[in-house]
């Protein structure tokens, strides 16, 4: 398997290649030449008068080889398309040809499929049918020329002419190594006329990547592909190895033997040189508007990567931009709800989305050709226009409003407010020169970059600052709290202690109220949207228990449309609908009876875990529309371990296979092996009872606010997967904690357990936990959320307002943004191979850019190919784990 991907890659990176086969054991057989398009070249060698497609094997080695069940096929796909008959031998360099007619009677030279001129694969397989002895993958082809091998069994290849079937194959055509290699088509002050002093003509470089000096006289220039032979280059020109040369592109031929018939268009056009019998040598075809004095360009050199340059390089080496220069360069605040805080002046009574760009620096710098987004997969979204400059400390206020006719500062995309990623990318549309991710957004609430105690940290402004600096005072670290209530059911809805919190699949969170006996629901702009259960025996009501521990305990969401809670006092579960939020009813376990069941968590297979405090364990159980059913119970050993001692709280880390639980009488998060139940170690612990120095316990708040250590009650314990980070609540200090899972420091007292910072503090201002209790996170709004219970509120946090360092999971090839390079991935990008993007519109067309867009395009080259495969395979398994400030 590991060659095979190997040969896909080289082939489908390298355009026309074959590979020879290299692993020991393999004959030394080649596909030597082929014709694809055959009128009236070679005549069929067993039927006179007629003129099939065919290809050529040559045995390169010093031994006969017995072909007998060999395959051939013209599509990867389909390995066993057709099997050579018995008796095929091929001597040492003998060449055998086989003709692609699908008149297999006509004898055993004929197999069942033809060649596409336009161009496809031939393999050679082994019997086995998955073995690949040689491929060839080739595109486009001229009737009557052959393709082949010069020397025979070479990498290197020509066309022919006079094509040589069963024999070797002389020298062909020149295999020019000549490029278009960079675009000027609208050319303002680049590079000036040298033969007509104050003209700026559109102008192209080529490039000779050969060690052997080309002789350009006789080819061609043309902007149609149809019109090879538009422009043709005077004789008495040369292109020495790995040299440049110019042609200026000005509609004027008669000033001299480098000026050119024709002119480009910069919104769309193609540019290509030929050989003398129109074949094409090296093109390049662009559909999208290049800016004034922005060129497209082949970085490296001679390769198939094409960027735009902002700053040109006719005539020597391009160079891709450096990141360095644009360093200065902030997206500083975006509002992505715009009722009334600034008016498009473009568009009067228009409140449109806007992005502001801060250059912090003290030179004025150039964005033309630089890329802004809203999406990171089509980084080229949208172009800086010519001559956008933003002066020393200035602010540039771009409107993300969909209307780019409106001016040159008006985006062709509008802003989530349910959150997504701004990102600005150098012409590469490669390198990013900074990005801003930003959650659930609300009417007339900027979010951007504040300064405070000297460190940058993003936060909600109250007080939007477009054009202006943003002022720490405007900023709000705290989403609209979830308290009081407006009428609901004839009664007003007031929180008296709420507890434990959940997010469902639609971000809206359910609330439990653990003196009301039941659950609030709120939409993500936080108003209330419903209530489930109250205090009773009914199906999904909440059971009173004589010792007053009672109320709903764990609120969990199962990826299924249903809520799961935990009741208490009724030591069973209570399942709801979290669309229509209607009971689906309540559940005692069938096979283990439960007492004073606390912490609930559910696996990505449907599998709930369920803390049982009266008895020190944890049950596995399944849930199967009907009933639940135990399947087994989690207790780990005491050897060496800590007993089970009233757990409180669950939370699991499928990736790392961990399950982690808080400990009431403990005091302490432990993490325990997903899959066996094996200790694996404390990740959080008490802070010490008495400070040194001191006759009170907890006296000393500095002592008290140990990283990494909590105080006497730890309530909510949550992981947060697409941060890598495990959430949790320290009650007595009005806070919540936040510990890295990268790495093995979440095990490492000297540490602090992983610990990364945390939010919170005492008190009942916004922002502020008089105590810490249950605690939820939705990865997709990007919102932790937080039961503050002696305020009787809860808070919701953005998480990109924390001032801590955040991990980041990410790395090219992980396709479906789970963290891991996997088979997934593979299974997606091979389901596209050989996409490729469509055809430039026509003119007047409207299209929408994104059809040019494959999240299997990793390279974004245009095609899904090798080399994304190669992306794929160097990056397989789990993504690094960074922290990013």
């Amino acid at each position: 398997m590991g060659l095979d991907i190997l040969k896909m890659l080289t082939c489908a990176s390298c355009g026309l290649v074959s590979l020879q086969a290299m692993a020991e054991g393999l004959p030394s057989l080649v596909i030597n030449e082929f014709m694809a398009s055959n009128d009236f070249a070679v005549e069929d060698f067993d039927v006179p008068g007629e003129f099939d497609d065919w290809f050529e094997i040559y045995n390169q080695g010093t031994v006969a080889v017995d072909m007998s069940g060999m395959y051939v096929t013209d599509d990867l796909a389909e390995l066993d398309m057709w099997q050579l008959p018995d008796g095929i031998v091929i001597q040492p360099g003998e060449f055998l040809v086989f003709w692609a007619d699908r008149q297999m009677e006509q004898g055993p030279m004929h197999v069942d499929f033809k060649l596409s001129a336009g161009g496809e694969e031939v393999v050679l397989v082994m019997p086995d049918a998955v073995t690949i002895i040689d491929q060839v993958v080739f595109g486009q082809q001229t009737t009557d020329f052959s393709k082949g091998r010069n020397p025979d069994g070479s990498e290197f290849w020509n066309y022919y002419i006079l094509s040589t079937p069963g024999q070797t194959n002389a020298d062909g055509i020149v295999d020019y190594r000549l490029y278009v290699n960079e675009i000027m088509p609208e050319n303002i002050s680049t590079l000036e006329d040298p033969d007509q002093p104050g003209d700026f003509p559109d102008w192209i470089e080529l490039y000779n990547a050969s060690d052997e000096t080309i002789d350009l006289g006789g080819l061609t220039l043309s902007n149609d592909e149809s019109m090879p032979d538009m422009h043709v280059i005077p004789d008495g020109l040369v292109l020495p190895p790995f040299e440049y040369t110019i042609f200026i592109l000005d509609g004027s031929p008669r000033q001299g033997p480098t000026h050119v018939g024709f002119t480009l268009e910069a919104t769309r056009d193609f540019i290509g040189v030929f050989d003398p019998e129109g074949e094409i040598i090296s093109s390049h075809q662009w559909t999208r508007a290049v800016p004034a004095d922005v060129s497209l360009a082949r970085v490296p050199d001679a390769t198939t990567t094409w960027i735009t340059l902002t700053q040109p390089t006719p005539g020597s080496e391009n160079i891709l931009p450096s990141a360095g220069e644009y360093d200065a360069i902030r997206i500083n605040e975006v509002m992505a709800r715009n009722e009334s805080t600034i008016e498009d002046p473009d568009e009067p009574h228009a409140f449109e989305d806007w992005i502001e760009i801060h250059n912090t620096g003290e030179k004025a710098l150039d964005l033309s050709g630089l890329f802004l987004t809203d999406n990171p997969g089509v980084p080229d979204k949208w172009a800086f226009p010519p001559r956008t400059t933003i002066k020393p400390g200035g602010f540039l206020v771009i409107w993300a409003d969909d209307d780019p006719e409106q001016g040159p500062l008006h985006t062709n995309f509008k802003l989530s407010s349910s959150g997504e990623t701004v990102a600005m990318y150098l012409s590469d549309a490669v390198t990013v020169v900074d990005s801003m991710p930003f959650a659930q957004q609300f009417n007339d609430i900027s979010y951007g970059l504040v300064e405070n105690d000297s460190t940058l940290n993003y936060a909600f402004m109250s007080v939007p600052t477009p054009g202006q600096p943003n002022s720490s005072s405007t900023s709000i670290i705290v989403l609209p709290e979830w308290t009081a209530g407006p009428e609901f059911d004839g009664f007003e809805i007031v929180f008296q202690e709420p507890n434990e919190l959940g997010f469902d699949d639609s971000g809206r969170l359910w609330a439990g109220d653990v003196d009301d006996m039941n659950m609030k629901i709120f939409d993500v702009d936080g108003s209330l949207i419903g209530k489930v259960g109250g205090m009773g025996s009914d199906p999904g009501n909440f059971i009173l228990a004589p010792t007053g521990k009672s109320g709903p305990e764990a609120i969990r969401y199962d990826g299924n449309g249903r809520m799961f809670v935990v009741d208490r006092g009724g030591d069973r579960v209570n399942v709801y609908d979290s669309q229509t939020f209607e009971v689906i009813g309540s559940y005692q376990p069938i096979g283990v009876t439960l007492i004073d069941p606390t912490g609930l968590a559910i696996d990505s297979q449907g599998l709930i875990y369920i803390a049982d405090q009266g008895n020190d364990q944890i049950h596995r159980l399944l849930y199967t529309g009907n009933d639940l059913k135990w399947l087994s119970t989690f207790q780990p050993d005491n050897n060496g371990s800590p007993v089970l001692n009233k757990t409180e709280t669950l939370a699991l880390d499928e990736s790392r296979d961990i399950l982690y639980a808080s400990s009431e009488t403990n005091h302490t998060v432990e993490a325990y092996q997903l899959s066996s139940g094996a200790y694996l170690g404390v990740n959080v612990t008490e802070q010490q009872s008495e400070p040194p120095g001191s006759s009170q316990p907890g006296e000393d708040q500095t002592y008290k606010l140990e990283p990494g250590r909590v105080g006497k009650d730890v309530e909510g314990v949550c992981v947060m997967p697409s941060r890598d980070i495990l959430l949790i609540s320290d009650e007595e200090n009005g806070r919540i904690n936040i510990h890295s899972l990268c790495g093995d420091d979440i095990f490492n007292p000297d540490n602090a357990y992983g610990w990364m910072g945390s939010f919170g503090s005492l008190g009942t201002d916004p922002g502020q936990l008089l105590s810490a209790d249950g605690i939820a996170a939705d990865d997709t709004l990007q919102l932790i959320a937080v039961a503050d219970q002696a305020n009787a509120r809860i808070q919701a946090f953005s998480v990109q307002s924390i001032n801590i360092p955040i991990n980041l999971s990410t790395c090219p090839g992980d396709l479906d943004g789970n963290s891991r390079v996997d088979g997934k991935d593979l299974a997606t990008l091979l389901g596209q191979w050989n996409w490729m993007a469509p055809p430039p519109p026509a003119e007047g067309e409207v299209v929408d850019p994104d059809v040019y867009f494959n999240i299997a395009d990793i390279n974004r080259s245009g095609n899904v190919d090798g080399t994304d495969l190669a992306i794929i395979l160097g990056f397989w398994g789990d993504c690094p784990c960074q922290v990013t400030e």
